[in-house]
């Protein structure tokens, strides 16, 4: 695990023991489901979050469990990426599919959440690298991270960040996701997805 500190910009970044094949599976389900089904915010042309069910994804609970233990030598305590299936009122993990030309806006998320993290499942040569925003608006400093497939990034939840253009002709595909410290507090549902969460 490496951890990088730039202009108060904290990130941990790792590679989970998730094999070519197991990502080529993860790849595959997400096409076999219903896309349309359950997603959310649309902005600038395509859906930013595909909400799929935890038991139709094969290996996403490896690289959840993956990114609470990192998270726990992170924060001190133990966190975990809420779900259903725990009971809780919903899954707070999500699929990101960014085809050619499209990108992801400038936000943060949800203030309850102590880290959110974004894995890679499918990420192309020159399809968009993360960006990491601090300062206040007239002083802001981007700071950029190239998004490589396999690869996991951990960083606080009230962090802002976007991702650039996808110049490749390919879609790229990840996974984005929050990590709350127990017991877990109920989550407010409607933050972090309106349109003022989002930046120019």
């Amino acid at each position: 695990m490496e951890k990088f500190i730039h202009s108060n910009i904290k990130k941990w970044i790792f590679s989970p023991l998730v094999t070519d094949k197991e990502r080529f599976e993860i790849k595959n389900a997400i096409y076999n489901c219903d896309l349309k089904k359950n997603r959310s915010h649309y902005f600038n042309g395509r859906w930013e979050n595909i909400y799929i069910s935890h038991d139709l994804i094969p290996n996403l609970e490896k690289i959840l469990f993956f990114a609470g233990q990192i998270g726990k030598n992170i924060y001190g305590k133990t966190v975990v990426v809420p779900r259903k299936d725990m009971g809780c009122h919903s899954n707070e993990y999500w699929f990101n599919i960014s085809k050619p030309g499209q990108s992801t806006r400038w936000h943060d998320h949800k203030k309850e959440a102590k880290l959110s993290g974004v894995y890679y499942i499918d990420v192309p040569n020159n399809s968009g690298n993360i960006l990491f925003r601090t300062g206040e608006s007239n002083k802001k400093s981007d700071w950029e991270i190239k998004s490589q497939t396999g690869q996991m990034i951990l960083f606080p939840a009230i962090q802002k960040h976007s991702v650039d253009i996808n110049r490749s002709s390919r879609n790229r595909i990840s996974l984005g996701f929050n990590l709350y410290t127990l017991p877990i507090k109920e989550i407010d549902q409607g933050d972090g997805y309106a349109f003022s969460k989002y930046y120019g």
